[in-house]
């Protein structure tokens, strides 16, 4: 229980720390791809996102989907501290205002925009490796969740 509240603590605290989404659109033809696995329980978390030139800036476009009850609970978490870097230079920090989806990503997807500054150049994603929740019980036992980035 105490796991959940410190969770959602955090989850609360890196809400206030979102880039605002400032426009919408939809995913062009080859994102920038990347994904990874919870552990225990294999649930994945995938995300795409690229570039957009517009007549107001540069934005990163992206949007995300997960699958099984880790994704569900803890995609936040993970997208909080996910790293968008345009060009090898890191653009954004806590990703959280992604689009999620429901399908598969691809064209067409439909993809929060942030606004970003900068030259432009190729979009890599990075998710790092992280504990999501730790439930430990008054016996010193302890159910740990992680996540870690493998594409």
């Amino acid at each position: 229980m105490r796991g959940h509240l410190l969770a959602a603590a955090l989850l609360l605290a890196l809400a206030a720390c979102v880039p605002q989404r400032v426009a919408t659109a939809r995913l062009g033809e080859a994102p920038a791809v990347a994904g990874g696995v919870f552990h225990p329980g294999g649930s994945t978390l995938v995300i795409a996102a690229e570039l957009h030139e517009t007549p107001e800036g540069r934005m990163i476009c992206g949007a995300w989907v997960g699958d099984g009850p880790e994704a569900r609970d803890y995609a936040y978490q993970v997208l909080g501290a996910g790293i968008v870097f345009v060009g090898g230079r890191r653009v954004l920090q806590n990703i959280g205002f992604m689009a999620q989806e429901r399908g598969p990503l691809g064209p067409g997807a439909f993809a929060g925009c942030a606004a970003v500054a900068g030259p432009p150049g190729p979009v890599t994603l990075r998710l790092p490796r992280m504990i999501v929740n730790r439930d430990c019980d008054d016996w010193g036992g302890c159910d740990i969740t992680s996540f870690r980035q493998i594409r």
